[in-house]
């Protein structure tokens, strides 16, 4: 499966910003839903996933990980980057 651009740069942008906030705790980063199922459209479609820590996130990370994601939300309003921790 060929990754769209829009969610390659969405996906490498988000793992950048949490590793620069807190460095590995992110150890895997999976795609879902329409990124996943070939069904992706710029401009309309959001990026779902699930991201795998390598622990449960203390609150130093989850402080990290706000941090990380208002920069985003700041540098990137489309496509949604829209996940979850696992």
């Amino acid at each position: 499966m060929n990754l769209d651009p829009v969610v390659q740069r969405a996906a490498s942008e988000y793992v950048a910003a949490v590793d620069g906030e807190a460095p590995g705790l992110v150890e895997g980063l999976y795609l879902t839903g329409s990124a996943a199922l070939d069904d992706f459209r710029p401009g309309a479609s959001d990026v779902d996933f699930i991201a795998v820590t390598r622990a449960r996130p203390t609150e130093t990370d989850i402080a990290a990980l706000e941090r990380a994601h208002a920069r985003l939300s700041g540098e990137r309003r489309r496509p949604f980057f829209d996940g979850e921790l696992g």
